[in-house]
């Protein structure tokens, strides 16, 4: 196993601004291998959770591979893929061990793209991607995509519906669980000397047209766009938009999802964040936890987004409020309170079953006036409650911690000394929540967080003498 060398975040930086905050999104999590089983590799490739999945990878031909810090984002890891001096031209990496993925690629006829993030010191590198199936390296299949983007994340789609010249068409019959990335394919290291190039994301799209490839989970608080080979992220357009799951816009490594307003659309174009079927679980509103966050990418300031909440089976049964933005072209954490409808609308009713969401971009303008607009959709949760407790039972916080799923974990923190801590937009990437550490003018030497409630950790920290490690990202 690698892991990523940190000390690249020098002392000095640090401690030049830990007297006004501290910043700790990235995980909090033990390094070491013996204390635990790790799980075998599977689709979403993100690269950031080397403390629960073996991110060992294969190198053949004359590569050399290893966990690394992102090259425009040193906060995210990245899988940095070396092709030597002495490559050959089909030199590459195995995505994982000679195991290759915990489940299969669920490949169908409407399920044949996959999008790499790649890292590439230059335009026109042939990247091919292989999908075999581990037992038998005869049932296969080769794609290739050229990058367009030099030093900067370029999103690669491979259709497997179009296999590369020379190799074996895609057959649904067969068992695909292994994946191969070459880059610079055809070329020798002779020839192009030594070249590196980044990894930073890796899955299979979502099924066209709704449905087929594989049965995925109904999506639910918190959305991330992230995990479309396990959560069915389709979304539903009414009024003249067009959504679809595209790369992350100040960061190609994440997906977001894009929501164009067509020239044609509607005052109430918008689209639902779910198929009609709505969310899994109902948003936990209660009179101390009111609010959702939703991070957006808009291309102007003041522009209102209005935000619906429903019940899917019973569309009379609704709450809607409104935000404007106040950042343009870049991430904007937009904070939307349902105590305070959105007027001429219905109050919020605790006693009724809200599980449906629509986002209304540019509320009340119409294509014809606005023309057309692009947003983008990073992030959408339910704020934990204030004050502690009410609205949903929530599972005690345990590593690793990253501070993205306070739907479901209590993420309750301890202050003393002076400390005043509380959940805030990742201060380089806004689509990703961290804890916000501000230390007061009357705080105490040893002022600090206990990074729990009083009842700490669900779980007992696995120190051993070969694990004694922890690493916080600041």
């Amino acid at each position: 196993m690698k892991h990523l060398n940190l000390k690249a975040f020098s002392r000095s930086a640090l401690h030049a601004h830990w007297r006004m905050m501290l910043l700790l999104w990235g995980m909090v999590l033990l390094s070491g291998q013996a204390f635990s089983q790790y799980a075998q590799i599977s689709l979403p490739i993100t690269w950031q959770d080397s403390a629960t999945t073996d991110l060992t990878t294969t190198d053949f031909g004359g590569t050399t591979s290893s966990l690394d810090a992102d090259p425009a984002n040193a906060s995210r890891i990245a899988l940095k893929i070396i092709k030597g001096a002495a490559a050959q031209t089909w030199a590459g990496t195995t995505l994982s061990t000679p195991n290759g993925l915990a489940a299969n690629i669920p490949f169908a006829a409407n399920a044949n793209l996959m999008k790499v993030v790649v890292y590439s010191p230059a335009t026109g590198v042939a990247f091919r991607l292989k999908a075999e199936d581990k037992n038998d390296p005869t049932k296969s299949v080769e794609t290739e995509v050229t990058t367009t983007v030099a030093n900067a994340w370029d999103t690669l789609t491979f259709n497997f519906a179009n296999q590369a010249s020379g190799t074996a068409a895609i057959n649904y019959g067969f068992t695909y669980n292994k994946l191969s990335l070459f880059p610079n394919f055809g070329v020798d290291g002779a020839t192009a000397g030594v070249q590196t190039y980044y990894i930073g994301f890796v899955n299979q799209v979502a099924p066209s047209g709704g449905g087929g490839g594989t049965t995925r989970a109904q999506i639910s608080l918190p959305i991330t766009w992230q995990d479309s080979a396990t959560t069915d992220l389709t979304t539903t357009d009414f009024g003249g938009t067009t959504s679809s799951l595209d790369a992350d816009p100040a960061n190609a490594s994440r997906i977001a999802l894009k929501i164009i307003k067509g020239a044609a659309a509607q005052t109430w174009a918008g689209t639902t964040l779910s198929t009609p079927n709505g969310l899994a679980a109902n948003i936990p509103f209660a009179a101390n936890a009111n609010l959702l966050k939703v991070v957006v990418y808009s291309p102007a300031t003041g522009v209102v987004f209005r935000l619906k909440a429903e019940d899917k089976t019973d569309p009379t049964k609704s709450v809607e409020t409104e935000v404007t933005t106040t950042v343009a072209n870049a991430w904007d954490t937009l904070t939307f309170n349902f105590a305070n409808q959105a007027s001429g609308t219905a109050a919020i009713n605790y006693s009724f079953s809200y599980n449906k969401l629509s986002l209304f971009p540019n509320f009340g303008v119409d294509g014809a006036t606005a023309g057309v607009q692009t947003y983008y959709i990073g992030f959408v949760n339910h704020v934990a409650p204030s004050g502690g407790g009410g609205g949903t039972t929530r599972a005690q916080i345990s590593l690793p911690i990253t501070w993205q799923d306070s739907a479901t974990t209590d993420l309750t923190t301890t202050d003393f000394g002076g400390t005043t801590s509380s959940l805030d937009a990742d201060p380089a990437n806004a689509s990703r929540i961290a804890l916000k550490i501000i230390k007061g003018a009357a705080a105490q030497t040893w002022a600090g967080t206990t990074l729990s409630t009083p009842n700490g950790l669900a779980a007992n920290i696995p120190f051993a003498a070969n694990a004694n490690l922890m690493k916080v990202v600041v």
